[in-house]
């Protein structure tokens, strides 16, 4: 234990960092059979911990007090698209081209907006729309998760499959007819592949954060990553 110490110290690893070697060593070290099962829990509990996109993204939650704020604004995915596309200027001052770019009704949308202003996620001014609250995330424990992501995940879908034609009101001359990327692949791995893989994904959203917070607010995008299991050992 005294040479994972000095290694820790020698490597400024935080106190956390060296708790975990600590409970790694004593795993691989651990000769009786119940205390092994003990400890592979414990490191699994950590890695598993430090796989939240939480701890690799700066982020708001909304408080459990607001529970009903909460469920009303992830149970209807179009409230997290509009409130999206309100930091956009154009629609700002504008929600009939928004409507027409979402392809909703004016009566649909203008009943969306009404909610968010309600649930003080955005605001108006002058017939000026902006977000209040930014950064929103659902924690993946949330009872409210699965539906919410099962019902962005349909919303995308449909999306990803309306012609272009659809979004005739984008002026940006850079945009192109290709306006989705699609990709999806089955293969087979272990446990230590799937969760190097997922700690690569975190890495990735640390890699693109700084890209997307200096973007110009042109235009809303959706990223899905889903990495789960067909069968299980």
């Amino acid at each position: 234990m005294l040479i994972i110490f000095l290694g820790c110290v020698y490597l400024k690893l935080s106190e956390d960092e060296c708790s975990y070697l600590e409970l790694l060593y004593q795993y691989q070290n651990c000769s009786l059979k119940v205390r092994e099962n003990i400890l592979l829990k414990k490191v699994k509990a950590i890695q598993q911990q430090n796989l939240k996109t939480e701890k690799y993204i700066s982020i708001s939650v909304i408080e459990d007090q607001q529970e009903q704020i909460l469920r009303e604004y992830y149970l209807n995915p179009w409230h997290q698209i509009v409130h999206i596309a309100l930091s956009i200027e154009r629609y700002q001052q504008n929600l009939n081209l928004l409507a027409l770019d979402l392809n909703l009704s004016m009566s649909a949308l203008q009943t969306i907006v009404n909610n968010l202003i309600r649930m003080k996620i955005i605001a108006e001014n002058n017939n000026l729309f902006y977000s209040v609250i930014h950064n929103l995330h659902l924690p993946k424990e949330n009872n409210l998760f699965r539906i919410w992501s099962a019902g962005l995940k349909l919303m995308s879908i449909n999306r990803s499959s309306l012609p272009t034609s659809n979004t005739t009101s984008n002026t940006d001359s850079n945009v192109t007819s290709d306006f989705s990327y699609d990709f999806s692949v089955v293969f087979s791995a272990d446990q230590n592949t799937y969760l190097s893989i997922k700690e690569k994904f975190m890495q990735f959203l640390q890699t693109i954060r700084p890209l997307v917070e200096k973007a110009p607010e042109k235009n809303v995008y959706q990223l899905n990553f889903d990495l789960f299991n067909w069968t299980k050992d």
